[in-house]
């Protein structure tokens, strides 16, 4: 069996996201859901190892800052995180993430599962993600599902679409959920369309419904643009 790893440092990019953006594939439409509820960060200050172990799991290990790359003052606390990218088979991912920060009174918990087969053919699985003392508040605890798919129509277009739906618990002493107004569900779809090389176009609906009463339905019809230079 060989061995590989890597160290990376400094602002580095969060491997649970990097992971789920090459299997979602549309971060110029929407963030992963774990990364746009506040879970986590994208990137953060910190020092980061990955070790392969042979070609089918990769593990991953990082100690970051814990608050992102808008602020990375150090305060004393930190985000101790790791994570497995296993691939049992071609075209099928399977990853795991687990990550602790602050005391242990009430320290903020956040793990994520993902499955998800990645074909020529067509792209589709699902994650379900938690987070637990959000804020490393005690008690604030919200979670989520995310089911995606991705179907090529010829070289150059594909159709995707993608359903988040997110909850969190009613606090003691509260009438409602404490993310009350992020909770429901969230729905992308739209064309990608690559009119030449590293140049993506994508008209795409998404649709929030929201969990509180009362509170309306949200619809918006984008026109989204990628290009790598």
């Amino acid at each position: 069996m060989l061995f590989r790893s890597l160290l990376r440092g400094g602002l580095i990019g969060t491997e649970q996201i990097s992971v789920m953006e090459k299997i979602w594939g549309y971060r110029f439409v929407t963030k992963p859901p774990i990364d746009y509820s506040g879970m986590i960060q994208a990137a953060d200050l910190g020092v980061m190892t990955k070790v392969s172990a042979g070609e089918v799991v990769e593990f991953d290990f990082a100690v970051t800052n814990g608050r992102g790359f808008k602020d990375i003052a150090p305060d004393g606390t930190y985000r101790f995180s790791a994570g497995f990218t296993l691939t049992p088979a071609d075209n099928m991912v399977v990853r795991g993430f687990y990550d602790l920060m602050g005391p242990s009174g009430n320290m903020q918990r956040t793990a994520s599962i993902i499955a998800a087969w990645t074909g020529p053919k067509f792209n589709a699985g699902a994650e379900y993600f938690r987070q637990d003392n959000a804020a490393m508040t005690d008690g604030r605890n919200y979670s989520g599902i995310s089911i995606f798919t991705r179907v090529p129509l010829s070289d150059r277009v594909r159709l995707f679409a993608r359903y988040d739906m997110i909850s969190s618990v009613t606090m003691e002493g509260d009438d409602d959920p404490w993310n009350i107004n992020k909770d429901g569900s969230y729905i992308f779809a739209g064309i990608d369309f690559s009119p030449a090389k590293n140049v993506r176009i994508s008209p795409n609906f998404t649709g929030y419904l929201p969990k509180g009463a009362g509170n309306d339905n949200v619809s918006t019809i984008g026109l989204n643009i990628e290009a790598k230079f």
